[in-house]
């Protein structure tokens, strides 16, 4: 005959948490309270070893943040690194995002949802600007609209000139793809380029994909065909025109 199994040891004040204290629940799962939370009992049966769990404090989820290999801290860094912008993040913060993932109640996938609500806004904008320091204090956690809005507000007179640099390689790179040798913009072109990013809130590689890419395919078809042209091309304002839908004139 099998022995009963030992009785699990008693729960010292130790590991009751803060206050030693259970809410008045027994620590021990008993199989009649899985029954009645709704498990149907052949299931409960199959389940010799049940541990009870209770919710993380500020301490151990501030411990998660910090120390785990694969925390959420580490992969906002990830995501932001691959835009070229290093994240660093101040103990303040760390305990005040740690806060509010308490009070979400999720656990540590708490940690996720306040770091992703504050970091949002920065993902989808610094992209597009040459910030390569984020620093995230206490009060970028608490009002990171306001610090986001500094950031932009600073880089807004150097938009400009980030622009026209980037439409310019971008010209250059598709050149080289359609084997059109060196494309040179004409100043109106690349300033109508750049006026259409801002304007329009774009990045400088979707204004060019729209409106300046169709303009070297043409000519890289027409070379294919014989015409001759020297070497290299240039691209003049009157190739970008729009209609009122967006599609791109070719003059």
């Amino acid at each position: 005959a099998l022995s009963a199994p030992p009785s699990p040891p008693e729960r010292s004040e130790s590991d009751s948490g803060a206050n030693g204290a259970t809410g008045g629940r027994s620590w021990n799962v008993e199989t009649a309270a899985l029954v009645a939370a709704g498990l149907e009992p052949e299931l409960v049966g199959r389940l010799p070893v049940r541990v009870r769990c209770e919710q993380l404090d500020e301490a151990a989820l501030l411990e998660i943040l910090t120390n785990s290999r694969g925390s959420a801290l580490r992969q906002m860094e990830r995501e932001l690194s691959g835009y070229g912008v290093r994240l660093t993040v101040t103990e303040g913060a760390l305990k005040e995002v740690a806060k509010r993932a308490s009070a979400e109640g999720t656990g540590a996938r708490g940690l996720l949802t306040v770091l992703e609500g504050v970091l949002r806004p920065f993902k989808f904008e610094l992209p597009s600007t040459d910030v390569t320091e984020l620093l995230i204090d206490e009060a970028t956690v608490m009002f990171p609209d306001e610090t986001l809005a500094g950031i932009l507000a600073e880089f807004e007179p150097r938009r400009h000139l980030l622009l026209q640099a980037d439409v310019e390689r971008h010209a250059a790179r598709a050149g080289s793809e359609l084997g059109l040798g060196k494309v040179t913009l004409a100043e109106c072109a690349r300033d109508a380029l750049v006026t259409a990013a801002m304007g329009d809130g774009r990045c400088a590689r979707e204004v060019c994909v729209s409106r300046l890419e169709p303009a070297l395919a043409k000519m890289a078809a027409e070379a294919e065909e014989g015409v001759e042209r020297e070497e290299g091309v240039r691209v003049t304002v009157a190739m970008l025109t729009e209609d009122s839908h967006g599609r791109t004139m070719l003059a």
